[in-house]
């Protein structure tokens, strides 16, 4: 199967909330992931990690107050 690639440069100052903990880890390891295609494609964001259990609504709230105009999160 072919595989398309395509590049988008995400034009919102962009917060992404993550939950290192989640799928067992397995949200982290995919953050990672996600955080490299970021870097490579020089797109700025911010990145908010969790702690403890329901500080990601808390978090998401925090990335608007810091102007943020696209709040990412999920879950692994």
């Amino acid at each position: 199967m072919n595989q398309i690639n395509r590049v988008y440069k995400i034009p919102y100052h962009t917060a992404f909330v993550v939950n290192p903990t989640a799928g067992n880890g397995r949200a982290r390891r995919i953050w990672f992931k996600i955080e490299s295609l970021l870097e490579k494609r020089g797109q700025h964001y911010r990145v908010y990690f969790t702690r403890k259990t329901g500080e990601g609504t808390d978090l998401a709230a925090l990335a608007v107050s810091d102007e943020a105009e696209l709040t990412v999160a999920g879950y692994a």
